[in-house]
């Protein structure tokens, strides 16, 4: 009866280990979700920069050229997107608002678009190797009014993504010239700078 007793109670206290044990399981099953959830997120804030999005504004830089086709002032305006484009109704209003400078009208000579839609897999390419050749491809020319869309970027590259708009002071002086208008470009990413001849 003795050793019967003792049985029982061995039973009775592993049973209630076991209860014990399940009942901390449980307790800990949440925050063991809440962890995995946290450390997602942590990382998937680190990365976050690196995903492509649309923009939902982008710089514009109006340069003005005078008879003599030299660069004589430069303005900055940030002016909105919709869904990645530059409405052509939009994009009409800053021409004619800023056709006038100095009292003097100039005529829109010339649209550049700089995009830079890189993926994230190409980025050490293009900071070690690569920069002169996908240069090239993210500078376009826009040759009609029309409305301007925007390829997806990186988000940490979106502010480096613009539209140059160059106005000239004399309609003859501009068909007539014999020097060369250059554009300079230069990538907040990497130290460098090239030239590249403003077309019409």
């Amino acid at each position: 009866m003795y050793f019967l007793f003792i049985y029982n109670s061995m039973e009775n206290s592993e049973l209630m280990e076991n209860t014990e044990l399940m009942e901390n399981s449980e307790l800990t099953l949440p925050n063991i979700k809440d962890n995995w959830i946290d450390d997602f997120e942590k990382e998937d804030e680190l990365y976050k920069n690196f995903y492509k999005e649309m923009q939902p504004e982008i710089e514009i830089v109006f340069s003005y050229i005078d008879k003599k086709n030299d660069i004589i002032a430069v303005k900055k305006e940030k002016t909105r997107l919709d869904n990645n484009i530059l409405k052509k109704e939009l994009l009409i209003h800053l021409l004619n608002d800023k056709m006038i400078f100095n009292g003097l009208k100039y005529r829109p000579i010339s649209l550049l678009k700089w995009n830079i839609n890189l993926d994230a897999e190409n980025i050490t390419e293009y900071l070690n190797n690569k920069i002169d050749e996908y240069n090239e491809s993210f500078l376009n020319i826009e040759r009609e009014i029309k409305d301007i869309t925007f390829d997806e970027s990186i988000i940490f590259l979106q502010d480096i993504n613009r539209l140059y708009i160059f106005f000239h002071e004399s309609w003859d002086a501009y068909n007539n010239r014999t020097k060369k208008i250059h554009v300079k470009t230069s990538s907040k990413l990497k130290n460098k700078k090239q030239s590249k001849r403003l077309k019409k």
